[in-house]
């Protein structure tokens, strides 16, 4: 009985030690937020996070604070105060918070959740990779997997058939990053390899490691959580011993003192017997690689069946360019201007991320010349969905429109698919060329349908890392 009253004082006083942390006054110029509950904060959120925030957004700024269990978090969907963050303050808001999540994902190495002076100088050998592997041979097959995917649907095409391009999508990009990292390509699209043992497993992992995780934000579930995902959850483990099996096939023919091949040949010169540098940084590339880019392709697919006469339009525009050719180069792009255009607004109706991996603030901070006080260990992100239905920015944010970011500067300034500061995607320029040719080529050889509208609303979406539809959705092929 006198261990139960113990259990019961202890409780009560956590109880309240957490909400008097939460309403205490900690600054003059703290920022406004929603009031916390104990232990949980304002964690009752629906199950889009982002949403919620920008709603929050309309009643407190485009900044504001919002309690994620413990995690007292800032949240931004401004342009120039984005700007003012993670480009002017980019050494105080650089690192990543040291969560159970961010450990499961590469062990605070790699690329992506590492932190501080390992960060910049694996950045600065991941920045220079493309250079040195010869990023002519990128292109190269770049070029191959467009005609292999136009290849395939055009087989759907003459057969009349109703298919779902979402494997394709994820298989165009893996096949991608097989070669960067490998300097392997990908000739059967049907092999069941690619689909176990890299597209379901990344699928799992991006559908795992949303933001606002009940074991990240809880400092007391913590160990609980990790112990949970280093035992029960086995997707992440799986990508990094199918990886540390490329890298010992590697190893027996490494060169070190040629011209590098991949990704792999360059990781292992610059950290030798250090496998988990370069395990995590080929695994950060490889699931941010295939994830995100495949996620964006079925977005714009959709959004390209939805609004046929913009589609419509997009083709005239292609076609004009490509006058007899059936293909589309990046040497075209500058005479597109409608087109890129289109790409931009499906990134922006439907941004492929709610958010950016969360920032962490160093030290405490005040910005916009000593408006708002962030303070230190915050947890920062950027509201990418609230940016981009920011009126400010995009008038009408409802209404799918490209000609918005045509001459338009505000629109064009606001629009940062890629983060922002010194942890931009690394490697965002190849990212928007695959994209444009992907799209591009797509558009100009087929029109694109489906037997219903696809876009629906918000509660069909799934969070994660990646937004995703929950109802995947077929499409029709028509030769041009």
């Amino acid at each position: 009985m006198n261990i139960l009253i113990t259990f019961l004082y202890i409780f009560l006083f956590y109880i309240f030690y957490s909400w008097y942390e939460k309403i205490k006054f900690i600054h003059k110029k703290e920022l406004k937020g929603p009031f916390p509950l104990p232990i949980i904060g304002n964690a009752y959120l629906s199950d889009h996070p982002y949403y919620d925030f920008f709603k929050f957004s309309k009643k407190y700024g485009d900044i504001f604070r919002i309690w994620v269990g413990d995690l007292y978090t800032v949240v931004l969907s401004d342009e120039s105060l984005i700007r003012e963050v993670f480009h002017k303050n980019s050494d105080n808001f650089n690192d990543r918070p040291k969560f159970p999540t961010m450990k499961y994902l590469s062990n605070y190495h790699g690329l992506v959740t590492s932190s501080g002076e390992y960060w910049k100088i694996n950045r600065e050998i991941v920045s220079q990779s493309l250079t040195k592997i010869h990023s002519k041979h990128l292109y190269e097959s770049l070029e191959y997997n467009i005609e292999q995917v136009l290849n395939k649907f055009e087989g759907f095409e003459k057969r009349n058939e109703s298919f779902n391009p979402k494997l394709d999508c994820y298989k165009f990009t893996t096949s991608l990053m097989f070669k960067y990292i490998f300097n392997e390509e990908i000739t059967n699209y049907d092999d069941p390899i690619i689909e176990s043992e890299i597209i379901k497993p990344t699928n799992r992992v991006f559908e795992k490691l949303s933001n606002c995780r009940t074991g990240d934000a809880l400092k007391i579930l913590r160990p609980f959580y990790e112990f949970q995902l280093k035992y029960f959850e086995q997707s992440g483990y799986k990508i990094f011993d199918y990886l540390n099996k490329k890298l010992e096939q590697h190893v027996e023919t490494f060169d070190e003192n040629g011209v590098p091949r991949d990704l792999l040949d360059i990781l292992f010169k610059e950290y030798g017997n250090d496998k988990l540098s370069i395990l995590s940084t080929a695994k950060d590339l490889l699931l941010g690689g295939i994830d995100t880019s495949a996620t964006i392709f079925y977005n714009i697919i959709m959004l390209s069946c939805n609004y046929k006469e913009i589609q419509d339009k997009v083709y005239e525009e292609l076609k004009s360019v490509s006058k007899e050719k059936k293909r589309i180069y990046l040497s075209d792009r500058n005479s597109l201007p409608y087109t890129n255009a289109f790409i931009k607004e499906c990134l922006r109706y439907r941004p492929v991320a709610a958010f950016p991996l969360p920032h962490t603030a160093k030290n405490d901070i005040t910005i916009s010349n000593g408006r708002y006080f962030i303070p230190k260990d915050s947890q920062v992100l950027i509201n990418f969905y609230a940016l981009y239905r920011n009126e400010k920015y995009f008038p009408n944010p409802e209404t799918f429109d490209p000609s918005r970011f045509i001459n338009c500067e505000l629109a064009n300034q606001a629009f940062m698919p890629f983060s922002m500061g010194p942890r931009i995607c690394v490697a965002r320029q190849f990212a928007l060329d695959e994209i444009f040719l992907f799209i591009s080529n797509l558009l100009l050889n087929f029109k694109v349908s489906s037997n219903k509208t696809i876009d629906h609303s918000i509660n069909d979406y799934k969070y994660g890392l990646t937004i995703k539809l929950k109802k995947e959705f077929n499409i029709n092929l028509k030769k041009r």
